[in-house]
């Protein structure tokens, strides 16, 4: 049964900017104005070292095998899904790009997303007899088992994002992409949240769930784009070591021309930024991109630098080499449990 099923959505009308600009066709119109081709080991270093001259914070490193994917939590990818009816098919980009979908009420707001936690929450407490967690360790269990949770997966080991960049042959048809975040925003002595589960993190119900209005949102930097949170979990299992596990966590971007103002369509008029709906359709939290080497240097909002990289399609076979012979990355590094011997020996058998 769909989460959302009895359930009202998006009361009262939406402005136009939940229209999608006539520049957007897909992610991808926002990506490729700062992404940078990666064909070899080497260039990823070079777009590395590059990254890392102009930042003096940690990497949080991400590798998706379809270039065409936004950066989304599951959570909301699974609520996104659900709105529209279904499966977010080719036939629903394809009238989102033709803009015959109206995107009223289509994307999950923060209050969706804290509705399904607190279910997530009550069926994992109840029926799982959980209820001895916090609600932070029940997401992360969830989370690296494949369920849907706010959380997102990165690693601080790029060549970790790399292999589940070109690691799924299935996809050897299409290009790549990894995603890198820079910690820390160009305030002097800007934050770096590293989150911890203590009295203000490690409580019973999450700590986010306090916060009903935009207004006490904005006032603690959820969903603004001003900070980025990220949390190194406890080890509870060997992938967790294995991957070099962290989880990026923020809400839902919070609509305001303000903001909205610093993403600038590239190539476009001054006055053309995009739209709330292309913003959503890029990722679950905002994500201000430049290109390698350059940083944001704006104090006026203070957004973490974020980084594309692009793996071309015939290049994932020789990447894969190497990432093994040189690296020793294979499945059996990345998941070093008997679950993930039997994924293998499950698609071994299948293929």
């Amino acid at each position: 049964m769909s989460f959302f099923e009895g359930k009202v959505l998006g009361k009262g009308n939406q402005p136009p900017r939940w229209l999608h600009s006539e520049e957007y066709e897909s992610p991808v119109s926002i990506f490729k104005g700062y992404e940078v081709e990666v064909t070899s080991i080497s260039d990823l270093w070079n777009s590395m070292k590059k990254i890392q001259d102009v930042h003096e914070s940690r990497l949080l490193w991400r590798g998706q095998s379809n270039h065409e994917w936004g950066l989304h939590s599951s959570l909301f990818r699974v609520l996104r899904d659900q709105k529209y009816g279904g499966r977010f098919s080719a036939e629903v980009h394809d009238q989102l790009r033709d803009r015959k979908i109206d995107l009223k009420d289509r994307y999950p707001s923060e209050n969706d997303l804290q509705d399904a936690e607190s279910e997530i929450l009550r069926q994992s407490r109840t029926g799982w007899r959980l209820d001895s967690l916090s609600a932070m360790e029940i997401f992360a269990r969830i989370q690296h088992r494949g369920g849907p949770t706010r959380l997102i997966d990165f690693s601080f080991n790029p060549l970790i994002a790399l292999w589940f960049a070109v690691s799924d042959s299935s996809q050897d048809e299409v290009d790549a992409r990894l995603f890198c975040l820079a910690l820390k925003g160009p305030v002097v002595n800007s934050e770096q949240a590293d989150i911890r589960l203590d009295s203000d993190w490690g409580g019973y119900e999450p700590k986010w769930h306090h916060w009903k209005s935009d207004d006490e949102r904005r006032a603690n930097d959820w969903g603004t784009g001003s900070l980025r949170r990220f949390w190194v979990p406890p080890i509870y299992d060997s992938r967790m070591l294995a991957q070099n596990s962290v989880f990026v966590i923020d809400g839902v971007p919070i609509s305001g021309k303000q903001i909205q103002s610093s993403f600038h369509i590239v190539g476009a008029p001054q006055n053309r930024n995009w739209k709330m709906a292309d913003l959503l359709s890029a990722g679950s939290l905002y994500l201000k991109f430049y290109e390698p080497g350059v940083e944001n240097k704006t104090t006026s909002r203070n957004f973490a630098s974020t980084y594309t990289l692009r793996i071309p399609a015939n290049e994932k076979p020789a990447l894969r080499a190497q990432l093994d012979t040189w690296f020793g990355y294979d499945a059996a590094a990345i998941y070093p449990d008997v679950d993930g011997l039997r994924q293998n020996l499950a698609q071994l058998f299948l293929s």
